[in-house]
């Protein structure tokens, strides 16, 4: 293992080819000090998992081969971008991730945050902008959410700039979409003792040579 002791700086994880050249990237999405680091098989599949102590906690990532020479890396917690096909971005937990208007994250889900009388009327949960690999654009978009009587999740996709490209998406759809994307949801309650409950999204996005030959 090499020893990194005592930096503390954003964490990225860069894997390349054996000239220097860069195949992928994952930002680890915050500051922490490292402790040491090491390649080691932790499971049961053919892949390493390279892992990284420090004060910042513990981040074990997967690696995972794609093609001669290549490796391609995703977390394994509750906020990935999966590199076994399916390819995704996912989520399930939303801590310190994307914006938000008038709600609040409970354990695992975001629910419409709680005034006086009650839940409020609407709110909203924006991801970051999520970037297809190259060569790659976003095809299946599912999501998971629980929505009682008077309430309701409404899901539109946005660009780079927050501008609406895609409205009122459903679970399941094929947005085919090839640039940065923004999930939008949007939540509202006509009872304030009720709320919508988001649990998790999943974004999967596949190489273009992939996704052309399935769409023939």
């Amino acid at each position: 293992g090499n020893v990194l002791r005592g930096q503390q700086r954003p964490l990225l994880v860069a894997g390349g080819t054996g000239e220097g050249d860069v195949l992928d990237q994952l930002d680890l999405g915050s500051a922490r000090y490292l402790g040491e680091a090491f390649v080691c098989q932790l499971d049961d599949d053919p892949f390493l998992e390279l892992v990284l102590s420090g004060s910042g906690g513990l981040d074990v990532i997967e690696t995972r081969g794609l093609g001669p020479d290549t490796e391609y890396f995703q977390r394994r917690r509750s906020y990935q971008r999966l590199n076994v096909f399916p390819w995704a971005y996912e989520d399930s937990y939303f801590i310190e991730r994307g914006t938000r208007e008038g709600v609040v994250n409970e354990t695992d889900n975001i629910v419409l945050a709680k005034q006086n009388s009650g839940y409020v009327a609407e709110g909203r949960f924006v991801t970051a902008p999520l970037s297809p690999p190259p060569g790659c654009e976003f095809r299946t978009f599912q999501f998971d959410v629980d929505t009682p009587r008077g309430t309701n999740i409404c899901v539109n996709v946005l660009d780079a700039e927050s501008n609406v490209i895609e409205k009122s998406v459903r679970p399941g759809s094929d947005l085919r979409l090839a640039s940065v994307a923004r999930l939008d949801f949007r939540f509202s309650t006509t009872d304030p003792k009720t709320t919508p409950k988001l649990h998790d999204y999943s974004l999967e996005f596949r190489r273009s040579s992939e996704a052309a030959s399935t769409a023939r």
